[in-house]
């Protein structure tokens, strides 16, 4: 059975305010089912949401600022 999460719910997953929330529904950022005057979240729906809004590993962009901090070594040499 689908979990639906209220505003506030759904605010604490993403670490953000409320009102950030019903800024971004205003807006059509994020997912959201109005049911009798309430605004929900399917639960699974909004993790898939997460997840397409990820910029890429960190392990690739620390990878990548240790590759731009070796070019830029003083001594000539790589680190």
């Amino acid at each position: 059975m689908k979990k639906y999460l209220s505003v506030d719910e759904a605010a604490r997953l993403l670490r953000v305010q409320p009102q950030t929330i019903y800024k971004w529904i205003c807006e059509k950022r994020i997912p959201s089912i109005a049911v009798n005057g309430r605004t929900l979240f399917d639960e699974e729906e909004l993790h898939a949401w997460i997840e397409s809004k990820k910029r890429g590993p960190a392990v690739n962009f620390r990878q990548k600022l240790l590759g731009e901090h070796k070019s830029k070594n003083l001594s000539g040499g790589t680190l």
